[in-house]
């Protein structure tokens, strides 16, 4: 089968399962990718290669999980307060600190310092919420040290990302499959699970590098982060190739890929430990559908 009859498939499910938005943006960021990236490397270059000669900072790993929801969590769905509720009960006996931002802690600087400029960017349309919250990720991880968890991460079990982190000051879950590759950089990260430590170079280079494509540019690529993240391996910033980066991986889209029928198959002692070893990354659109809650009311029954 062709990959635009395998594109046209895997539409034509997602209508059915509640993740139509996902593939769209699935596509989305394909060609993005392909436009933006050789246009980045090239005017950057010179930038890439600076950051590649700055020395590591290396530091111990900060015990904190940041989550985010922009009216803040009060106001956030069933998902997304079971997921808090999962990430409370197996992190804090841990000794983990659990941060619940939302856009008036961030524009306050109530946990840490955030640019600025970025929150001006952002009122003024510049940049869409999804870049704003890609851009606070970054600097959590930067000023703090830790985790970051999307509010859509369904966990059952302890990740120990103290351990995880040991041979690279930042990290990322992994897909357990190829997706596509640039100059032989192999894309073996999620944004949704990111954990490092504090002041690292990778993350500063994030940040520097987005806000001058911030200022310069009018169109701004969805996936502009994984781009820069592409190119940061291209260009071993932060000895990233020489790294663990990427080495945690988790078949994170079983759930919402798998077709109803075998979903409800599944015996739920069998779906748990599954899930205890590949934490889930759902989406929220997956309420809009009747595919999607039924499989979001079993997955809410579960307790980790």
């Amino acid at each position: 089968m062709s990959k635009f009859f395998l594109k046209i498939n895997a539409l034509f499910k997602s209508i059915f399962n509640g993740t139509f938005k996902f593939e769209v943006r699935k596509m989305r960021r394909t060609q993005d990718s392909n436009k933006f990236l050789p246009i980045i490397d090239k005017k950057y270059r010179s930038l890439f290669e600076l950051y590649s000669q700055k020395q590591r900072v290396i530091s111990n790993f900060d015990k904190n999980i940041f989550m985010y929801w922009h009216t803040g969590f009060d106001n956030s769905n069933e998902l997304a307060k079971k997921c808090v509720d999962n990430i409370k009960k197996i992190y804090e006996p841990q000794g983990y600190k659990i941060y619940l931002l939302d856009y008036a802690s961030i524009k306050e600087n109530i946990y840490f310092n955030f640019d600025s400029e970025f929150i001006s960017m952002y009122e003024k349309k510049r940049i869409s919420l999804q870049h704003l919250s890609d851009l606070i990720r970054i600097t959590a991880i930067h000023e703090l040290g830790g985790v970051w968890m999307d509010a859509s991460l369904f966990i059952l079990s302890f990740i120990d990302f103290e351990n995880l982190v040991q041979n690279n000051t930042f990290n990322s879950i992994s897909p357990d499959y190829f997706i596509r590759k640039y100059d032989d950089v192999e894309y073996n990260w999620s944004t949704f699970l990111l954990f490092g430590t504090k002041s690292n170079v990778f993350c500063e280079y994030l940040i520097d590098i987005a806000k001058d494509f911030f200022k310069t540019n009018k169109k701004i690529p969805y996936v502009l982060t994984d781009m820069l993240i592409c190119l940061g391996k291209k260009y071993n910033i932060d000895n990233i190739n020489n790294s663990d980066f990427g080495s945690y991986k988790s078949k994170f889209n079983y759930v919402v890929n798998l077709p109803i029928d075998e979903f409800e198959r599944i015996e739920n002692a069998q779906l748990i430990n599954f899930i205890k070893s590949n934490p889930q990354k759902l989406n929220f659109s997956m309420l809009k559908s009747n595919e999607g809650k039924k499989k979001l009311l079993r997955l809410l029954n579960f307790n980790c």
